[in-house]
């Protein structure tokens, strides 16, 4: 027998949540979030990869061609890659900064090879 909880607000159903109505949700609102993201990609809404950038305004390889990355999503990356890989990141700024874009391209190219 499930036990009530009671809640403060009054309303009853927001008690009753159980772990399979949990799943349920979770499963509707993935769907519901793939759903809108195929519709904007496929009707033009999303941005466009950022190409060949110049090396003068970016650390990046001005021979590579980014194919799904957009500049917003380089720039994200940017930004965690030191703080999610930091330790594993040379010490001298140069070669962390070379290690950083590398990284980025390498995962432009994966995503554009499986994706």
């Amino acid at each position: 027998m499930q036990k009530q909880i009671p809640d403060p607000s009054g309303h009853p159903q927001f008690a009753d949540l159980n772990r399979r109505s949990f799943l349920k949700t979770g499963l509707g609102g993935a769907v519901f979030l793939g759903t809108v993201s195929v519709t904007a990609g496929l009707s033009g809404c999303a941005t466009q990869p950022a190409g060949r950038l110049s090396a003068v305004g970016t650390r990046m390889d001005a021979s590579y061609q980014f194919r799904f990355l957009n500049e917003d999503d380089i720039a994200l990356f940017e930004a965690l890659l030191p703080a999610m890989i930091g330790p594993g990141l040379p010490e001298q700024p140069q070669a962390r900064n070379l290690a950083i874009a590398g990284t980025i391209e390498r995962i432009d190219a994966g995503i554009h090879k499986f994706g």
